[in-house]
């Protein structure tokens, strides 16, 4: 599997406007819970050039693991937490599957904020690995 160092994909995206775009697009679009369980594609949302070129830019990864929401705020002596994201064959184009999380902790301000970022971050990674990279 290929891993794409996040600090050069920083700098592709911020001189690529049409990578830009095209993450974009992937991002926004949402499904239903039908259209999740036919395994839509990119092919349909960018066309094969874009994927090709996508799959260029990111690499040649296999996959793409996309924040689709990431959203943290504090109320109420709470800091709440919530990450959707999707995964991407990017050979061919489909979706692999979708997941979200809601948490909260209860701390707030800079101390609830930090915390619930490795939460969430946390809880994606050890998502991934229980559905891919656990030992069968």
């Amino acid at each position: 599997m290929t891993v794409v160092p996040v600090e050069g994909l920083r700098r592709t995206m911020g001189s690529d406007a049409l990578l830009t775009d095209t993450l974009n697009r992937i991002v926004k679009r949402e499904y239903t819970k039908s259209e999740l369980k036919e395994s839509p594609g990119l092919m349909d949302l960018v066309g094969s050039t874009e994927l090709l070129r996508l799959r260029d830019r990111l690499a040649a990864a296999d996959l793409m693991l996309v924040p689709v929401d990431f959203d943290v705020r504090s109320a109420v002596g709470h800091t709440f937490g919530l990450a959707r994201f999707r995964l991407f064959d990017l050979h061919s184009g489909s979706l692999i599957y979708e997941n979200s999380t809601k948490l909260n902790v209860n701390l707030t301000g800079d101390q609830g904020v930090l915390l619930m970022n490795h939460l969430l971050v946390g809880y994606v990674r050890s998502d991934f690995d229980r559905h891919f990279l656990k030992a069968r």
